[in-house]
């Protein structure tokens, strides 16, 4: 019944079939349908995304000579992989193809044994010269980085990276077309970040539980270049220190999963941040009526946009005259748009939110539900643009 349908017709199909149908597939037209069977095989060559498991080694080790086929069918053209629990005898395998177009590489490995994990590095590090993102998990050993000289983003999330061994900082401070970093908390195992800050065109760092003493070290020289910053933790009072030194922030995201974020928080930071544009507050409950809501507003005279996601405005939430929404926004000198993403009672909200200096939105903002509860992300200015290796900003 394939046989009738034409190629592009065939390919939507395939495009539905996991690894392993495709190669029952694939086995099942050798020879029989020869056009269906070049189709399965130029599927392999246009999916650029790849995540193999145990169940797909498993597969493999049951059925040898169907690696070959997969590689070589889908080597030349692979981009993005993903490696879950992989086996170092099954990365050897791989040792007969080359893998030109891979940049981006996620992993686990079976076995911790360190031998076999530096033994494993090694293997990735030849099969994958070109890799512009890596995200290991497990020990590491950054001196491996030398040969990954096109990396361009680096997460530490999960990895142990020996930090006592050696100088890691080093190391990764030698990958100078680095974009982003995210580190865990053996950073705090260093007490030298310069060769981290003084990356050319690193622009956003991620600190997994970090202290303000860890920040305050990566950005003693970086301070003012900082204009993002994104907090998932318990509330940035413990880096107070630090982000008064950062004093030209645009936007500030705060993502919270307890009620310990006041009113008087946000002021706080909005003290410091005279040119503060734009806020995300994600899943956080800080205004009990109307009135504190617009005292925010009018205290941060800069603001364009404020982000809410998942707040619940019930009737008493509102006051009754439109007074201190009226006084407020009629000071402004631009427009503010208030955007409420997953609100409740959006009736009530366009009922008494109307101002010619409002725009009141329910569009999406970009969130962060990964796994990382707890981080501190700085976006910052780089030492030199991506786009003009020349010149310096």
């Amino acid at each position: 019944m394939l046989d009738a349908l034409n190629d592009d017709c065939q390919l939507a199909i395939i495009k539905y079939l996991n690894l392993f149908d495709r190669i029952a597939l694939y086995e099942a037209t050798k020879g029989t349908s020869n056009r269906l069977n070049k189709n399965v095989a130029y599927a392999w060559k246009l999916q650029l995304s790849f995540i193999l498991d145990w169940s797909d080694y498993q597969k493999f080790e049951a059925m040898p000579k169907l690696l070959d086929v997969f590689l070589s069918n889908c080597s030349a053209t692979m981009q993005e992989l993903i490696l879950e629990r992989v086996k170092l005898d099954f990365l050897k395998r791989w040792e007969n193809y080359t893998f030109p177009s891979m940049k981006t590489l996620e992993y686990t490995l079976d076995s911790y044994r360190d031998d076999r994990v530096d033994e494993a590095i090694q293997i990735m590090a030849k099969l994958f010269p070109g890799l512009h993102s890596l995200k290991p998990d497990g020990d590491f050993d950054c001196v491996v980085l030398q040969k990954w000289t096109q990396m361009r983003k680096l997460d530490l999330s999960y990895t142990s990276y020996y930090e006592c061994e050696y100088d890691w900082v080093k190391d990764i401070g030698k990958c100078q077309l680095l974009e982003e970093l995210t580190l865990d908390s053996c950073s705090s195992e260093s007490s030298n970040y310069d060769d981290l800050m003084a990356l050319p065109k690193l622009h956003k760092l991620r600190l997994l539980s970090a202290s303000n003493v860890e920040l305050s070290k990566f950005f003693e020289k970086r301070a003012v270049d900082v204009h993002r910053i994104i907090f998932s933790d318990d509330y940035p009072n413990g880096y107070m220190t630090t982000l008064r030194k950062m004093r030209n922030v645009r936007h500030l995201h705060i993502m919270y999963y307890e009620n310990h974020f006041s009113i008087g928080n946000l002021r706080d930071l909005i003290k410091i941040w005279k040119q503060l544009e734009q806020i995300d507050l994600s899943s956080i409950h800080i205004w009990s009526r109307e009135a504190e809501l617009w005292q925010t507003v009018a205290s941060c005279p800069t603001l364009k946009i404020l982000n809410i996601l998942n707040t619940d405005m019930r009737e008493d939430f509102f006051e009754v005259g439109r007074r201190i929404m009226e006084e407020t926004l009629s000071k402004r000198s631009q427009t503010l748009t208030l955007n409420f993403y997953d609100a409740h009672y959006e009736e009530l909200i366009l009922q008494h939110f109307k101002h010619p200096q409002l725009k009141v939105t329910f569009e999406p903002f970009k969130l962060y539900d990964d796994d990382d509860i707890y981080f501190v992300e700085i976006h910052f200015q780089p030492l030199q643009s991506s786009n003009h290796p020349n010149v310096t900003i």
